[in-house]
């Protein structure tokens, strides 16, 4: 009887919880950081926090070149680590290398520096890769 309940509440679980990221945010589940590398990656909340930091696309888009200044409240996520949607992702980058990010699986490899923020939204999942000779790439879905 308890494992058909269990059963049970997964399923509705699973019907209920959407499949990607995508237009999550409504719903207070946030954005994903999939960090595939052997280097620890930046989290940040914006407008957050007593800490400056640096983002190159202020509207979280591919197309932005607006750098923004704002205030974040930084966090650290580890090597081969996904952070989980209750977590509130605003913008990731990497404190100790420059990395190339991309929008979507199509889009344009673009290099960002270290330190600087790649701005994300709530229906985004940034994943982070690197190759064989340690350069990180990371792509936006949603």
């Amino acid at each position: 009887m308890i494992r058909r309940l269990v059963a049970a509440a997964m399923f509705v679980a699973a019907s209920i919880l959407p499949a990607t990221t995508a237009h999550a945010g409504p719903q207070g589940i946030y954005g994903t950081l999939e960090n595939n590398t052997d280097y620890r990656m930046i989290m940040a909340e914006i407008n957050e926090g007593a800490v400056g930091c640096t983002t190159w696309n202020k509207d979280g888009n591919a197309t932005s070149n607006s750098y923004y200044w704002s205030r974040c409240l930084l966090s650290w996520v580890g090597a081969h680590t996904t952070t989980g949607y209750w977590t509130d992702v605003d913008a990731f980058g990497f404190n100790d290398r420059g990395y190339y990010v991309r929008f979507g699986t199509s889009g344009s490899w673009r290099w960002i520096d270290k330190w600087s923020l790649t701005r994300i939204h709530d229906w985004h999942r940034a994943v982070c890769d690197q190759n064989s000779l340690g350069t990180v790439h990371c792509t936006v879905h949603g």
